[in-house]
């Protein structure tokens, strides 16, 4: 599995993958399907928690602002 040739090589999979793990233990699998629609990045959650695999800043920060939309938890 690979990352798209243009997402920079900034954040690591295990960032995304972390939060995405933490999402779904806070709210649910449903969760993480919702974090993704409103993130609006084009990536699966398995490519997301590919430890391999790099992404954006803006992708991670797009991520997180979802992910804290979705649980409703600034902090």
């Amino acid at each position: 599995m690979t990352a798209p040739v243009a997402e920079p090589r900034e954040t690591s999979g295990a960032t995304t993958g972390g939060l995405l793990r933490y999402i779904r233990t806070t709210a649910g699998p449903a969760a993480v399907d919702e974090l993704l629609e409103r993130s609006g990045v084009p990536y699966t959650a398995e490519q997301l928690e590919d430890q391999s695999l790099w992404w954006s800043y803006e992708t991670r920060i797009r991520l997180f602002a979802a992910a804290t939309d979705v649980i409703g938890d600034p902090t």
